[in-house]
């Protein structure tokens, strides 16, 4: 397997595919501000409002305001890393398997403005395995194919792809979660600045249970998650994962 540098993505134009307001501050935050500060340009395409997440504001809301703070949200996080442009898909959130073909439509209305050097999303695993984070990956897979451009899926280190399934166990039970998970390697490493990220997330208020930006993990995942972000890179995306 081939191995890649930084200059493969940074310094590019970006479309970015996500499932959830907060998938792109805790998947890759570090490197869309890398890549900004590298003279890059990132279009996020975001599937859902993120209406059924875990919502931890003090007062309960009903899921089209949680929907509308969550956007906001995100909104937020990616002014402070820099993205160019947003754009939202209101897919209903756990149903992105059910409406790519929206989702895929939504995101050529954006391409009119953008053409893009590489398409990232996540991998066939998701990271942590949620239906909607494969089912916006495979959109972007095949958008790649169709721009004949590379693609970069999101990926966990190694040192965390082996320990996933303990503490990804919990997740299991969700019907949104595939039972199983099937991890790919990563060829490329990005160093990232935790501060970026740890401020990135912080924007994601409405999730922080507690004020806690990783509710669950370990410390040692939280720290293989703050300082490096690691990708999948496939110069050409039609070939298999």
């Amino acid at each position: 397997m081939p191995h890649y540098d930084k200059k493969h993505i940074l310094g590019k134009n970006l479309l970015v595919i996500t499932a959830h307001p907060d998938d792109e501050s805790y998947v890759m935050a570090g490197t869309l501000a890398a890549n900004a500060k590298a003279g890059g340009r990132t279009l996020l395409m975001c599937a859902t409002g993120g209406e059924k997440g875990a919502s931890h504001l003090i007062h309960p809301v009903t899921p089209h305001a949680l929907a509308r703070r969550r956007k906001r949200e995100l909104r937020a996080a990616c002014m402070h890393l820099h993205v160019n442009r947003v754009g939202i898909g209101n897919i209903p959130d756990g149903k992105v398997t059910q409406h790519t073909r929206t989702f895929v439509q939504a995101i050529k209305k954006q391409l009119k403005h953008f053409l893009p050097d590489i398409v990232v999303s996540f991998g066939p695993c998701g990271i942590t395995g949620h239906k909607d984070h494969i089912a916006a990956g495979a959109v972007a897979r095949n958008l790649a194919k169709i721009l004949k451009r590379p693609f970069a899926a999101a990926v966990l280190s190694p040192k965390l792809q082996r320990d996933a399934k303990n503490f990804l166990a919990g997740r299991r039970r969700n019907p949104h979660y595939q039972l199983s998970t099937r991890f790919v390697s990563p060829n490329l490493t990005i160093p990232i600045d935790a501060r970026v990220k740890q401020k990135a997330l912080r924007y994601h208020q409405s999730q922080m249970d507690g004020g806690k930006l990783f509710t669950g993990f370990p410390k040692y995942v939280v720290q293989g998650l703050l300082h490096r972000e690691y990708f999948r890179l496939w110069k050409n995306p039609l070939h298999k994962t």
